[in-house]
């Protein structure tokens, strides 16, 4: 399979749009939220690589966030590339539906 940089660009821009819907685009506190997921993603050019960290748990500045951590590089062969950027829409998707279900139970308990 043959997959041009526009066709790579626009796969990893998918999963950085995925990153950024489980955040929001407005700050937010856990008084306020609750220990919502938090997703980190980080595009290093100078060896075409993108990294997505995410703190399941929200984060917590000091360094006490527990991270899980999956990256791929832009240059690697279609089939790896292709791999490694569906676990990471099925990791984020994973995130998603928690996301969703912690939000379904806060509004049940209201």
């Amino acid at each position: 399979m043959l997959l041009d940089e526009t066709k790579r660009i626009d796969m990893v821009m998918a999963l950085m749009r995925k990153a950024t819907v489980i955040n929001g685009m407005f700050g937010r506190s856990s008084d306020r939220t609750g220990n919502l997921p938090t997703v980190f993603y980080s595009f290093s050019g100078n060896c075409a690589n993108v990294e997505f960290r995410i703190c399941r748990n929200g984060w917590e500045m000091g360094g006490k966030s527990k991270y899980e951590h999956i990256e791929v590089d832009m240059d690697w062969l279609p089939d790896a590339f292709l791999q490694r950027c569906t676990e990471i829409e099925h990791w984020l998707d994973s995130i998603m539906a928690e996301q969703i279900n912690k939000r379904g139970k806060q509004h049940e308990a209201i």
